[in-house]
Parts: C-alpha cells; structure tokens; sequence
C-alpha cells in the first residue's frame, strides 16, 4: 500500500512541474512585457506560497485550479495577440 501511495504521489509531483513548466512557457509568450511580466509572478509567487503543501486532496484542488489556468491564460494569449495584429493593420 505504501508504494502504491508512493507512486500516486510522484504522480502527483510530476503534474505539478508539468503545470509550473507550461504555465511558464505561456507566460513567456504574452502578447505584452507588461502582461508576460504579470503571468511570471503570480505563476512564480504561487506556487513558492504553496510548495509546503502535503494534502494530496489540497494539491489535486491546487492543479485542477492551475489547468484552468492553462486554458484560460492560452485563450486569453491568443484573443490578445488577435487584437493587437488587427489594430497595426
């Protein structure tokens, strides 16, 4: 039971840096310094306030939350690159 345990944990870990690369590279990618700058640090800062963190349900809740994020910091990225390509042109 405890590998079993074990192995759900290193599961977990691995989403987890999985999460923090992704949400990265999106915040790399902004469409704005400003806005790149915004999505690095409250990236970084949150996951630095939560990295102590033990509760597997606490920390399920935690990447169900930062997939949302993925999902809307992409379309965000994506609505904001379109509207700025539409006002040069």
């Amino acid at each position: 039971m405890r590998n079993l345990t074990m192995l759900g944990k290193t599961m977990q870990q691995a989403r987890v840096l999985g999460l923090y690369r992704q949400l990265l590279k999106i915040g790399k990618a902004m469409p704005t310094e400003t806005r790149s700058s915004l999505v690095l640090s409250r990236v970084k800062g949150d996951f630095r306030a939560n990295v102590a963190e033990k509760d597997p349900e606490e920390i399920e809740a935690m990447i169900q939350l930062a997939e949302l994020q993925v999902d809307n910091l992409q379309v965000s990225s994506l609505l904001d690159k379109q509207t700025c390509s539409s006002h040069k042109t």
